[in-house]
């Protein structure tokens, strides 16, 4: 899928560019690659120039936490409902515990 068009590929086209992707497909993840289930967050660091930025992944939406708060963050080829697709270096699902202290707990707003 591009900005303009989507357009029909081959599963063998998909393994050769993302290797394991096809294969895990139809198995249930488990640890920290599981997926937040519908009213769960998923929690996400990513580190970029030794800056550490959190995210919340909801619904199929993403939140990124600017203050004390989290806003719907809809930056394209980024964010955790990107970075579970491609497996960005120096994303990590996180547990609620890693968030920084005065972080709210549950992602508001969805």
């Amino acid at each position: 899928m591009t900005e303009r068009a989507a357009s029909v590929v081959q599963p063998e086209a998909i393994r050769s560019t993302y290797p394991g992707v096809v294969e895990s497909a139809g198995r249930r993840p488990s640890g920290s690659e599981a997926r937040a289930s519908d009213d769960e967050v998923q929690y996400w660091r990513h580190s970029v120039a030794s800056t550490d930025h959190y995210f919340g992944l909801v619904n199929g939406r993403d939140f990124i936490l600017r203050g004390d708060q989290w806003v719907p963050y809809d930056v394209y080829k980024s964010g955790p409902s990107w970075w579970r697709l491609t497996g960005e270096p120096g994303a990590d699902v996180i547990t609620q515990d890693d968030l920084p202290p005065d972080a709210p707990r549950g992602v508001q707003g969805r």
